[in-house]
């Protein structure tokens, strides 16, 4: 375990390929919900981790060309999830916005299967991955949801919504200089849970579809299409989860110097492990940084 320091970066010598672990992140209880605007600016969102590197589907842990962030924050109520997803066909600079694609706006609407859209699936019952609930949301904030591969009229949720696109004027990044964004507050009872204790233990997985440029990513990486309950990631809920947050990008390691960066805040540790495709397994120290 290390203490992690605001810069650090780790030499390696990489001439084998990662191979990806199971997906883990812990969710931070909120003190206050965040408004429910798409504009990601609360404090509830501010102290959850940002959580990125999405994969692209079918590949051997390649980074999405069009990468997205989300965040996972939780009360007695709700579980809250706001998604950040860059496309830079948005950019007016660019004047390509008609490429960028969000044509359903109706609930359980076919349409939102044309869109550029962020799916999400639930599994509450970590040891029953296989019930899990299943829903799509687009930049209308038009949602299609189920239980597992179900038809839509199985399950509605009860839900907060909204989502709009956004330009970030101030981006020295094309790709992150333009996206949309959405933030969903789903009511646990609606889920089948009445409430979250701390140290519960859910099944998830959080995915990405770009239709301008036809591409499918996760955050958990899954045999060959999102519907793979056996390779989503785990959650746990905790109380007072530490903050930390905006963790760069380890997804495109290459031979030689790699930069690994990332802000904390005070009290914080990590478990940083190196995983290869020998089997091999590396844990870096205090000491090693």
């Amino acid at each position: 375990m290390l203490l992690f320091r605001t810069l650090f970066v780790l030499v390696c010598t990489l001439s084998f390929s990662l191979f990806a672990s199971q997906a883990f992140v812990t969710v931070k209880r909120c003190d206050v919900a965040p408004q429910i605007d798409a504009e990601l600016v609360d404090d509830a969102w501010n102290n959850a981790l940002e959580i990125s590197n999405f994969i692209v589907l079918r590949e051997d842990a390649i980074a999405a060309e069009r990468q997205s962030q989300f965040y996972l924050t939780y009360d007695d109520e709700y579980l809250y999830i706001a998604f950040r997803c860059f496309e830079e066909m948005l950019n007016p600079v660019l004047n390509q916005s008609e490429n960028f694609k969000a044509l359903g706006k109706n609930h359980d609407e076919q349409e939102i299967w044309r869109d550029d859209i962020v799916e999400i699936f639930l599994a509450p019952d970590a040891n029953n991955s296989q019930h899990y609930f299943h829903l799509a949301i687009n930049a209308n904030a038009a949602i299609w949801d189920t239980i597992g591969m179900g038809q839509a009229e199985q399950w509605n949720g009860v839900y907060k919504k909204e989502a709009k696109t956004f330009v970030d004027q101030i981006s020295g990044d094309i790709k992150k200089s333009a996206g949309w964004s959405c933030e969903i507050a789903i009511q646990l009872k609606s889920l089948g849970v009445e409430k979250i204790q701390e140290g519960d233990e859910w099944k998830a997985n959080f995915c990405r579809v770009a239709r301008t440029v036809d591409e499918t990513s996760s955050w958990a990486q899954t045999t060959g299409r999102f519907h793979d309950p056996g390779s989503f990631g785990k959650i746990v809920f905790k109380e007072n989860n530490a903050a930390t947050k905006k963790i760069s990008s380890m997804s495109e390691l290459k031979n030689g110097s790699n930069e690994f960066s990332g802000e904390k805040k005070s009290n914080t540790e990590i478990i940083l492990e190196a995983h290869f495709s020998n089997g091999d397994i590396v844990e870096f120290k205090d000491t090693d940084v």
